[in-house]
């Protein structure tokens, strides 16, 4: 599960702090008047990990925040792609690779039956 964020309060003029709800994370991302940003976000045990960021022109907080969570805790499989469709069972086929060393072909499916989905996945 990714990070949730949410803001604290700051004292210093272009600087907001975040405090995570999952694993203790902290981050602060400074907005500079060039429009340029510099991030941190410390997470992990004794906040152990660390990721740094800077960016310009800067976009909004929430996608800095989501870029950083991103580089220290890349998805376990990414770049789903719609491979097939069956309107009968309302059924769509995605295939994937694993975020590993060989990087995996991975295929799911999602069946949709009123509000409710059916995920499967194969590794």
């Amino acid at each position: 599960m990714r990070t949730q964020w949410q803001p604290v309060k700051s004292n210093t003029q272009g600087l907001t702090r975040y405090k995570g709800t999952n694993q203790k994370a902290e981050a602060w991302i400074q907005r500079n008047p060039d429009g340029s940003a510099v991030a941190k976000e410390e997470t992990g045990f004794f906040g152990t990990h660390v990721t740094s960021y800077s960016v310009a022109p800067a976009p909004e907080d929430n996608v800095i925040l989501d870029r950083m969570d991103r580089s220290a805790y890349p998805p376990r499989f990414d770049g789903w792609k719609e491979s097939g469709k069956d309107s009968e069972t309302n059924t769509t086929e995605y295939k994937g690779k694993a975020n590993n060393f060989l990087k995996s072909p991975v295929k799911a499916k999602i069946t949709r039956v009123g509000d409710t989905a059916k995920v499967s996945a194969k590794v």
